[in-house]
């Protein structure tokens, strides 16, 4: 879902005049880093946006302009002139923002932004209150995650509102300088430097710490001496990142003390850009580094299938968004692979979600069992059995039929196991 979709917004609150236009202002906690974009990792290189991407395709060819502070996630991008005027733009196109100017921004399922005034502002995709019960009174941070945000009260203190089925919204006692949200969990720094996350997988190294950041696998964390740890998926324990001294974090996107962008990539090591980014055309196609040797034999894209199975595990409903379209054909026979290895039924629905784009017949073992699976209720296991009995209609327009109608998709179900089973 795009973080600026829907028209819900937060009423705008009794704000004092704004400061003179072109003025610059003390933004909080600007952050050159936007390593969610949809585009690639985004990052301000003096000023200008500039991505790049670790995988094997191009990057989108950012906004241009000078900003102070980024903030992306999946196809939406907030930046911030040092003056705090806003911009934001959707698939590459400039939006309408509630308000020109802001102190701070973040983006994830929707964008809250943090006033002149220290107020808050949402606006975006509303649900279980995201938008609706943003809090009052004044705050010096916001971050924003799937359907729940959290921020930092003047006096230290945190609220979060939203989405809370994991404890994401239940707050820890105390009083923090940092926080960062990202799926269905929450860390943030304690005065003390001391780190506390909760939510889902909730657990934190310890030490004391500046920053963080989160993914829905992983998780970095800066230390005051500029070494930077993360853990989670594919990592043994909590690990120290080559590279370093590192001076800001974003997600799992780190930047040195030198000015080198690194990010963890598939595997649990950190990687730069190689110098071969390369930009789409206006066509939209991808040119070839002339370096690059030309393809020969069955391409084999193993990094991007441990990105997506790590999305896979994350149970990540904007991940799954963003990274449909970057599944190809030549991925299909490794998915298939990996479906077999799958154990728990939510990764495997999870997986068919990935792939709901696909109409590949190598996929029909994946959709065999699908069927075969017992009955179930979330919204993943409806997609997976819809897509299922989509595809052996050989007309993927009927998913949306058996989506919305349980009690056609278990009738329907019935009668394509006895078909495929035989008498």
């Amino acid at each position: 879902m795009g973080a600026c979709g829907g028209s819900r917004e937060t009423p705008a609150p009794t704000e004092a005049p704004a400061a003179e236009v072109g003025a610059p202002v003390d933004l909080l906690l600007p952050s050159t880093l936007a390593p969610g974009a949809s585009q690639g990792v985004c990052h301000l290189d003096d000023g200008a946006l500039a991505c790049f991407d670790l995988g094997d395709h191009c990057a989108t060819r950012p906004p241009t302009g000078r900003y102070a502070s980024v903030a992306a996630q999946g196809n939406t991008m907030c930046a911030l002139r040092a003056d705090g005027a806003l911009s934001c733009w959707v698939d590459g196109e400039e939006t309408e923002t509630p308000v020109d100017h802001a102190l701070q921004v973040a983006v994830g399922s929707h964008v809250c932004a943090l006033t002149l005034e220290h107020t808050l502002r949402c606006w975006g995709s509303d649900y279980e209150g995201s938008i609706a019960d943003v809090p009052d009174g004044r705050f010096r941070q916001v971050a924003v995650g799937h359907l729940h945000s959290c921020a930092i009260r003047e006096d230290g203190t945190l609220a979060c509102w939203g989405w809370g089925t994991s404890g994401q919204t239940v707050v820890p006692e105390g009083t923090f300088t940092y926080v960062a949200s990202a799926s269905q969990r929450n860390c943030a720094i304690r005065t003390s430097g001391e780190m506390v996350c909760w939510g889902e997988r909730e657990r934190e190294p310890p030490g004391r710490f500046t920053r963080v950041g989160l993914t829905n696998p992983y998780a970095c964390a800066l230390r005051d001496d500029g070494a930077l740890v993360c853990w989670g998926y594919e990592l043994d324990g909590f690990v120290e990142m080559e590279g370093g001294p590192y001076a800001e974090v974003v997600e799992t996107c780190a930047r040195t003390r030198a000015g080198e962008v690194r990010c963890l990539r598939a595997g649990g090591r950190m990687g730069a850009d190689d110098g071969q980014s390369r930009y789409a055309d206006a066509s939209g196609a991808c040119p070839r580094a002339p370096s690059a040797p030309a393809p020969s034999g069955p391409v084999v894209r193993r990094p991007f299938i441990d990105r997506a199975m790590a999305i896979v595990r994350a149970h990540d409903w904007d991940a799954i968004e963003s990274g449909r379209d970057e599944v190809r054909a030549e991925d299909v026979p490794a998915f298939v692979e990996e479906y077999a290895r799958l154990e728990p039924w939510e990764d495997k629905t999870y997986l068919v979600m990935l792939l709901q784009d696909q109409h590949d017949p190598r996929m029909q073992p994946i959709y065999r069992d699908i069927l075969a699976v017992p009955d179930c209720g979330d919204d993943s296991c409806w997609i997976a059995r819809a897509s299922a009995l989509a595809f052996f209609d050989g007309n993927f327009d009927s998913f949306g039929r058996y989506f919305d109608d349980h009690a056609l998709c278990r009738r329907r179900i019935a009668e394509r196991r006895a078909e495929l089973n035989g008498p």
